[in-house]
């Protein structure tokens, strides 16, 4: 589901640092059959997109149309996953428009990325979600729509059971969550 507000939703106002629009995607994926993302290959990263999900419509990614060129992009997105392998070493980022990795870069073996994944005390697949949380300001320089979409990178090649765990059980640690992602224009 995908939400869009204007500075007119949060009464008006003009001037450097407003907020003047914020858009939220919230990924609500049923849990069954599973939404996965993958499998990646080792240190590439994997787009959480719609044509990379299982069922053709899940995804972590934000569409929004900046009104001026001058404009900052604040994207905070939190998505909740458990890997089909130790995600200890999984790194997220972010791609504008499906082609620019924004982030750290690569530097020579070390990957680059913009986080770190949080992971679970409980090292088995069948129960306890982990999640990456993102935080990033962009300066996409222009008043076309520009999308954001979440990626992945595992050393090892690695699928994303998104807002759930890998195992099926029905039992109290077989958690199911949302994941969501946020798009806000900051005026310069």
């Amino acid at each position: 589901m995908t939400q869009a507000r204007t500075l007119a939703d949060f009464g008006g106002g003009s001037g450097t640092g407003k907020v003047l629009q914020v858009v939220v995607h919230q990924e609500t994926a049923a849990p069954q059959p599973p939404v996965t993302f993958g499998a990646s290959t080792a240190n590439q990263y994997l787009l959480l997109s719609a044509a990379n999900a299982s069922d053709s419509t899940a995804k972590m990614e934000v569409t929004i149309t900046p009104s001026s060129a001058s404009s900052k992009i604040l994207i905070h997105a939190i998505v909740h996953f458990e890997p089909s392998v130790d995600s200890h070493d999984t790194i997220w980022t972010l791609y504008r428009n499906g082609s620019t990795r924004l982030g750290q870069p690569d530097q020579s073996n070390r990957r680059g990325g913009i986080a770190q994944t949080v992971t679970s005390l409980d090292a088995n697949n069948d129960s306890t979600i982990d999640m990456a949380n993102i935080l990033f300001e962009d300066s996409p320089n222009t008043t076309s729509a520009t999308t954001y979409t979440m990626a992945y990178n595992n050393s090892s090649a690695m699928t994303v059971y998104l807002n759930r765990v890998l195992g099926s059980s029905d039992s109290s640690g077989a958690e199911r969550l949302q994941s969501i992602i946020m798009a806000q224009e900051i005026a310069v």
